[in-house]
């Protein structure tokens, strides 16, 4: 594909998605345009039942990329095929996942992998305003532990209800807790705690437009320090990378969609 075809279907049956990344593609406008439906890129929400079945039918039909986004429940095995089907057709399959994407996350993963060596407790929380999302917001905490530890710790449900959840774990002397509640104030919003007996880090991202920096703070004997922002949310990172992958360089995606399989497949029940 060339740059000049990178015109963008947006999901008309989740109009709250569409909207949601038709200002992100705004904010880029030398990648990608808002195109028609059968546009080479298929955005697919998925808030519609059966949208791992529509992401492999778009890619069976000839989509060379698809995006998907606000992720609901899905099987696994079900996902593992996506994969196989995209693999088998050359198509990319980029994932959406809020705020993992995020560059000022990204950028300060080796000091947080280094401080995780000493650190007693890594703690996720997510708060959200719709239950909708709490399936999304579970693969969301997952993928950023696994890029701290390099892989999921075995997680158990201490609670689990319409409007939160609750799961701990422990990795060697850390203890592990990823919650997430739905509650009013504000827009969606994921915190992020490493803490030890020398280093507390706090990491804070919300989702509040393309160009929303998250906030990361590290306090230590020395004080207080604040690392520098980059100025986008994760959602238009992974918007970035996809254009990288098309363009050439699909280690740039930054979750495949066999990576979001096996994080469906580590979700406790």
């Amino acid at each position: 594909m060339t740059p000049s075809l990178f015109a963008v279907a947006l999901p008309a049956e989740d109009p709250a998605a569409a909207d949601a990344h038709r200002s992100v593609l705004a904010s880029l406008p030398a990648r990608f345009r808002v195109g028609p439906a059968l546009a080479p890129i298929q955005v697919i929400s998925g808030r519609v039942p059966g949208w791992v079945h529509r992401a492999e039918t778009a890619v069976t039909a000839g989509t060379p990329a698809v995006m998907l986004t606000h992720l609901g429940p899905a099987n696994p095995d079900d996902l593992r095929k996506l994969a196989s089907v995209a693999d088998r057709a050359g198509a990319l399959i980029a994932v959406d996942l809020p705020f993992a994407a995020d560059r000022t996350w990204t950028a300060a993963l080796p000091r947080l992998r280094q401080a995780v060596q000493k650190a007693a407790l890594l703690r996720s929380l997510v708060t959200t305003t719709e239950p909708a999302t709490l399936p999304e917001a579970r693969l969301a905490q997952l993928a950023m532990i696994r890029a701290i530890l390099d892989e999921v710790p075995s997680l158990t449900a201490a609670s689990a209800h319409q409007d939160h959840y609750a799961l701990t774990a422990s990795e060697g002397r850390m203890a592990i807790t990823v919650t997430a509640v739905v509650s009013p104030s504000g827009p969606p919003r994921h915190t992020l705690d490493l803490l030890g007996t020398d280093q507390h880090w706090h990491v804070d991202l919300t989702d509040e437009g393309p160009a929303h920096p998250a906030h990361i703070t590290l306090a230590d004997a020395t004080g207080q320090h604040t690392t520098r922002p980059v100025f986008e949310t994760g959602r238009r990172a992974a918007w970035i990378a996809l254009f990288d992958a098309l363009t050439g360089d699909r280690a740039r995606l930054t979750c495949s969609i066999a990576e979001l399989a096996e994080l469906a497949e580590q979700c406790p029940s």
